[in-house]
């Protein structure tokens, strides 16, 4: 593919990781033909840090929006743009060297969007564990399902300007409403999966609740909330269920019935590898996390849905 491509990230105070970023972006195997990093009002050295690879990356412009949510940003830094592609990364995350070759590699005349796979990039247990338990961010898209976020996505500006862009009245969610206005215009899409890109899990329990629960709230305000969070919704009415006709009925057996169906999921995950290798303190890790990620979802969609749809 010989179309130039403009690589557009939202940045605030992400002095201690925008590095790594930079970095991944000064090494890759097909460079950007320009770079917009919008950022919304960083008060550290952010933007000295970035001015400091201009030398390093061709095409690099910094863009000053004080208080510009995320597609707001992505929103400007798109519309300055010369290019007919756009990819488009988070500041927190790191890029494999082959990303955005592999990513473009796939957009055809034919194909509107592509996305690559994301993977957590986390030293401590308690990281890797949040990563592999993170549930957000699966589509369907033809015959394949899989996840994506604006960490690694790459599309046409036409399809861009088409879908009205990024919804600025969503804080975050905002790539999978995004997402999902690609899917529902039938744009022909590429899963890419050796197109990598690493993020950094949370690394506490209030961290992880704090995170899912704005998901879940803003993907709510934004009526999406139930084409994302379909599966954790259903694990919670069923359990919620057999709660409560435990509490009615007086029969335990319908209570160790909603449990047992909440376990097997978790169990299955283990059988298949996506937990790891099994020990008593990965199934703690896993269960306590998938709780908090759980209330989580449930208090934040609760919280969401008590808005009108917004948009």
């Amino acid at each position: 593919m010989t179309e130039k491509i403009s690589l557009v990230i939202t940045a605030k105070n992400e002095e201690s990781t925008v590095i790594r970023l930079l970095e991944s972006i000064a090494s890759q195997t097909r460079k950007p033909d320009e770079v917009f990093i919008v950022d919304g009002g960083s008060e550290d050295r952010t933007i000295s840090v970035i001015e400091g690879y201009k030398d390093h990356i061709s095409g690099l412009r910094v863009l000053i929006e004080p208080g510009a949510n995320i597609s707001e940003g992505r929103n400007r830094g798109i519309k300055e743009t010369q290019c007919s592609v756009i990819a488009v990364t988070d500041a927190g995350c790191r890029l494999d060297s082959m990303w955005l070759e592999r990513l473009s590699a796939k957009l055809g005349s034919d194909v509107v969007w592509c996305a690559g796979d994301h993977l957590p990039d986390a030293t401590p247990e308690f990281e890797e564990v949040v990563g592999k338990c993170s549930t957000e961010g699966y589509f369907t898209a033809g015959s394949t399902r899989f996840k994506a976020t604006a960490r690694n996505l790459l599309f046409r500006k036409e399809a861009w300007e088409e879908v009205g862009g990024f919804p600025e009245f969503l804080e975050i969610s905002e790539d999978a409403f995004f997402i999902y206005k690609l899917i529902d215009k039938c744009y022909k899409f590429q899963y890419v999966p050796d197109a990598k890109v690493y993020w950094k899990p949370r690394s506490s329990y209030r961290g992880v609740f704090r995170q899912f629960f704005r998901y879940a709230y803003w993907a709510a305000r934004g009526g999406i909330g139930f084409r994302i969070y379909w599966k954790p919704l259903l694990q919670q009415l069923i359990l919620i269920s057999s709660l409560v006709l435990w509490l009615l009925l007086k029969e335990l057996y319908l209570l160790l019935v909603g449990l047992g169906l909440i376990g097997a999921y978790v169990f299955r995950k283990f059988r298949n590898g996506t937990f790891g290798a099994f020990s008593l303190k990965r199934l703690f890790q896993v269960l306590s996390i998938q709780l908090v990620i759980q209330l989580a979802i449930f208090t934040g969609t609760c919280f969401g849905l008590i808005h009108p749809k917004d948009g």
